[in-house]
């Protein structure tokens, strides 16, 4: 009795553990996703299209530019589950729903990822696939940043959960749950299509018959098909074929299933400047900037390695069981890498996010390799697994702590954009079309349509600031024009104004400044934050008579990154 004592209460404290690390991992996430913005990189286009889900109930419609003004609407054809679940926790809680949505995404994942480890191994195998899955950098970035996959990572733990309980159990309703689970994955990214490949290799392994595989395997693709079915039916009635993104998932495979989609370019001035240079965070990829810098980027060394070590046990043991996180490491890294290699490190980590949890699962197996190794000494062998365990924790929950915390300025941003944005929503007509440099955070912020300087020959306006820019606005349809002194270059760029651009803007009469802050603030001063809205008027309503000659003279030391001594005069016409 005592001994069968004992193995509970063990059992007991191990649960009393995963509670800890789900919950301390959480408060670290929330911590900044509550306290910050909806600011970084996609953020805004998510959270305002799932706005106006729970405002309208209706994902139904984008924006179309074009000619003089929005010339109408086009269906909105992207995977809808993580606007369905961002738009219903908006209905719930608010823009509050919205910011604790993907911690709680994490949180179910690791349960998932728990449970079928738990399921192949054991509980104390689970807590800490868990720990490290929620450990990884990659997982914590894309927990306080609202990206589509890690909502489809979590379905893809799930399915793979119920795709085992199905093998171990033979409950065909698991075999149900995974095609489910599988189809949400897939209505929330496109690029998980290429799981189906690693649900056949696996119930190859463990097939009976042919019959059966066929039959198994057949229940989940018929599962998968009816779940997007409506979707894509849907996509393909409003002509734009089955709404999958050709660029990531059917040109590769040398599909196009897409009509073409309108081009406005012919409407535009016939502008050739040889538009930005490349961004250089993607010159190279990953190759040029280092594999071990990618890795401490997105998994951490001792993680990784671990993962290694883990693999190299899988390949040993030879148990089919170890299948699954053997291929859906490799299959998933083998096609998502050699598309993206070439791209920066966080837009491969973010597209190989799936891959994080089979390498918790390796990373797991060799931590209880060394767990249970030091528990083989018999005078202190328990004690040095005991203190190894609590290492691993420690580590794992400092690295998330610190790791969220690092992330919490890129969820910060100028109190003069924020000021601007409430000042454009109040003062402009609500189908106003803005042009700033990031485009999502004035679709949420100002609750106006946008533009960036990568939009539909906006390269070569901006390039090139002349009459040219004012027929390529008046082309897109664009009203206003929000500049901002901290993205002001000497150069244009995709995320940077030029200081030809800015001072075109500041003084040809048909654009009149109709709002700053803080009020009369110097956009040409980039020790300053300053924000100001520039109105694009009709030419009939400019005065034909000429500007007067001005002249602005700048200290070279206000511009950040450049260096001298001697003052600037620029003439302005």
């Amino acid at each position: 009795m005592g001994g069968i004592k004992l193995v509970f209460s063990k059992q007991k404290l191990w649960y009393v553990l995963l509670i800890g690390v789900l919950v301390s991992s959480t408060w670290a996430n929330l911590s900044v996703t509550t306290q910050e913005e909806l600011v970084f990189g996609d953020e805004g286009y998510y959270a305002s299209t799932s706005q106006g889900f729970a405002e309208n109930l209706d994902v139904r419609y984008r924006t179309v530019f074009g000619e003089t003004d929005l010339v109408g609407k086009e269906y909105h054809t992207r995977e809808p589950m993580t606007f369905l679940m961002l738009g219903s926790f908006y209905m719930l809680f608010g823009e509050m729903g919205m910011k604790i949505l993907i911690p709680m995404v994490s949180v179910v994942s690791a349960l998932f990822l728990f449970l079928l480890v738990k399921k192949m191994h054991s509980v104390e195998a689970g807590v800490l696939s868990a720990l490290l899955y929620l450990a990884v950098p990659a997982i914590v970035t894309h927990t306080v940043f609202v990206y589509v996959e890690h909502i489809a990572l979590m379905f893809l733990i799930g399915s793979f959960y119920f795709l085992y309980s199905y093998i171990k159990d033979e409950d065909f309703l698991h075999l149900i749950f995974t095609g489910v689970l599988f189809g949400f994955s897939i209505l929330t990214a496109q690029n998980v299509i290429i799981v189906p490949i690693i649900f056949a290799v696996v119930l190859l392994l463990y097939k009976v018959s042919w019959e059966g595989w066929f039959k198994e395997f057949g229940t989940l693709v018929l599962i998968t098909l009816i779940m997007m079915a409506p979707w894509m039916a849907h996509n393909y009635r409003v002509g734009n074929g089955l709404g999958f993104d050709t660029h990531r998932v059917l040109e590769p495979l040398g599909l196009d299933l897409r009509e073409p989609s309108q081009d406005y370019t012919e409407q535009l001035p016939g502008i050739e400047t040889g538009g930005f240079p490349e961004d250089p965070r993607d010159v190279g990829g990953i190759h040029a900037q280092g594999y071990i810098s990618f890795i401490e980027f997105a998994y951490t060394i001792p993680i990784f390695v671990l993962a290694m070590l883990g693999f190299s046990f899988y390949l040993v043991k030879k148990n089919k069981k170890y299948a699954i996180p053997l291929l859906w490491a490799l299959v998933m890294f083998a096609v998502i890498y050699s598309l993206l290699w070439h791209r920066s490190f966080d837009m491969v980590s973010r597209n190989l996010l799936y891959i994080t949890a089979p390498l918790a699962m390796a990373a797991w197996f060799a931590s209880e390799k060394i767990y249970r190794y030091l528990n083989s000494f018999e005078s202190t062998g328990k004690m040095l697994g005991i203190f190894f365990v609590l290492v691993l924790v420690g580590w794992s929950l400092f690295t998330v702590a610190a790791k969220a915390e690092s992330l919490r300025p890129q969820k910060q941003f100028s109190e003069p954009f924020f000021e601007a944005c409430d000042w454009v929503s109040e003062n402009t007509q609500e189908d106003s079309v803005m042009h700033y440099v990031y485009r999502w955070r004035t679709l949420y912020h100002c609750q106006r349509h946008s533009i960036r300087n990568d939009f539909h020959g906006m390269e070569d306006a901006i390039v090139s600031a002349d009459q040219n820019t004012y027929e390529t606005y008046k082309a897109i349809g664009v009203d206003y024009v929000m500049l901002h002194s901290r993205l002001v270059d000497w150069n244009p760029g995709v995320q940077s104004y030029s200081f030809d651009f800015v001072q075109y803007i500041m003084f040809d009469p048909l654009y009149e400044q109709v709002y700053s802050y803080p009020d009369g603030c110097n956009i040409m001063d980039m020790q300053q934050d300053c924000v100001a809205v520039f109105e694009i008027l009709d030419e009939e309503d400019v005065d034909e008579e000429a500007p007067d000659e001005q002249t602005i003279t700048i200290d070279p030391e206000d511009l950040e990154g450049e260096e001298g001594d001697e003052e600037a005069q620029i003439e302005l016409g």
